[in-house]
């Protein structure tokens, strides 16, 4: 069983009864990361396809696929390694390949992502450089001209091209232009941070996480009693009700592996919601624990 991948061919549950065209489409081969968002307006071209097509919630994304967005288009892209993306409006970005090492290539527009800490080690081409991420919370924007802005926010960034190279550590933003050095041009601007943040809330850990443990579960009936008290408690968290964490880890206790790391999670995720801090539930070996510490890092 393929664990992270699998996690994310999801079906969602975000809408059961999707119409045919707006279904993720099936995709053969190595997955490189699932779509967790969108607004309006975004398209994909599939690698070795030359036309392009709606991106809808949960496609799946393989190396060599385009995504582009529209005018007010947003999309969320939840990697195989963890990273989650946000791709601005008016952005064009090439997924080479996704693995150990993440290969990218941005066109134009404006990206922001978040990696979990340690665990970032991801390349972004642009017109006029290269950037090597080592950290954990930036932005990259590509302008008129090839002219490319990098903030970084958390972590460390090279960016570099053949006419030279320039580290950038957390509060630091640098440029680069198609011919010339990189260079600082001073402290981010830490205001701008929340405006390019996209996290993936309560609701949508809800849909991810319960999404996949059904996909894990197709075959297993479950205890009736059980699965009514869970879906009980899944009810309470979507409405907001502060209940919601105790019946989740209520559920827990009569579910199947994977029905019971979901529940877990979703109850560390309702009571951060609360105010709390977050705290992950024990190790179960569940392949819902590889997707529930990776929607965490995006929350």
């Amino acid at each position: 069983m393929r664990l992270f991948p699998l996690t994310l061919a999801l079906t969602l549950v975000l809408a059961p009864a999707l119409r045919a065209e707006d279904a993720p489409v099936p995709r053969n081969g190595p997955e490189s990361g699932a779509v967790v968002s969108r607004v309006s307006g975004e398209s994909v071209r599939f690698v070795a396809e030359p036309q392009f097509r709606p991106l809808v919630l949960a496609q799946d994304l393989l190396g060599g696929d385009l995504v582009v967005t529209g005018e007010n288009g947003v999309v969320g892209i939840l990697f195989v390694d963890g990273t989650v993306m946000r791709l601005h409006p008016r952005t064009e970005l090439l997924v080479k390949s996704v693995g150990t090492a993440a290969q990218l290539e941005l066109r134009r527009g404006t990206i922001w992502a978040r990696a979990a800490r340690g665990r970032s080690d991801v390349t972004v081409t642009t017109p006029a450089a290269a950037a090597g991420i080592r950290g954990t919370d930036w932005v990259l924007a590509v302008e008129g001209g090839g002219l490319t802005r990098l903030t970084v926010y958390d972590g460390a960034v090279e960016l570099s091209n053949p006419q030279g190279s320039v580290l950038a550590a957390a509060g630091e933003a640098a440029v680069a232009s198609p011919g010339r050095a990189p260079v600082k041009v001073g402290v981010a601007n830490r205001r701008e941070a929340e405006q390019m943040l996209y996290t993936v809330g309560t609701s949508e850990a809800a849909d991810l996480l319960t999404g996949a443990a059904e996909d894990l579960t197709a075959s297993t009936a479950g205890n009736p009693d059980a699965l009514a008290r869970y879906r009980a408690a899944l009810d309470l968290l979507r409405r907001g009700d502060p209940g919601a964490a105790r019946a989740l880890d209520r559920a827990a206790a009569g579910l199947d592996r994977e029905r019971a790391a979901t529940a877990r999670w979703l109850a560390a995720f309702a009571r951060m919601d609360q105010g709390g801090a977050l705290r992950p539930p024990p190790p179960s070996n569940a392949d819902a624990d590889a997707l529930g510490a990776a929607v965490a890092a995006a929350m």
